[in-house]
């Protein structure tokens, strides 16, 4: 813990009104690993325990909610781009739904909505490894 530090953490261990330093050293531990956490680790440790005691956000965190922001608004663009020489719906609706899932667990993953035929869902199985492939 840096010096310029050392009276936030007093003011800190008055407020929470723990028993020793060390109950408070723990606590600003475990409050920073959940704050790194919640950034995948891309935020130093440091910075963690610095966002915890002065509480004030980090400017890296600023910078990856908006890099998260334009990689959502290039997902949804692309996949219109490529969806808009698509006339079945049905199949759009598909493609979309699968990117978007397969988003969500990290692996392809296909959904068929209302298709039962199966050349087009081939053509399903066709543009969502195509779009995934692009995006990952």
């Amino acid at each position: 813990m840096s010096m310029m530090h050392i009276e936030e953490f007093n003011e800190l261990c008055k407020e929470k009104q723990f028993s020793t330093v060390y109950e408070g050293v723990m606590w600003v531990a475990v409050e920073a690993r959940k704050k790194a956490n919640q950034t995948g680790n891309l935020l130093l440790h440091s910075e963690a325990i610095d966002w915890v005691l002065t509480g004030k956000e980090p400017e890296v965190i600023k910078i990856l909610q908006d890099k998260k922001k334009q990689r959502k608004s290039f997902t949804r663009a692309y996949l219109e781009e490529i969806l808009s020489y698509v006339d079945d719906k049905e199949v759009c609706r598909s493609v979309k739904d699968s990117i978007y899932e397969s988003k969500k667990c990290n692996h392809l993953i296909y959904i068929y909505k209302d298709v039962q035929d199966d050349s087009r869902r081939a053509r399903i199985r066709v543009l969502t490894r195509m779009i995934w492939y692009h995006l990952v």
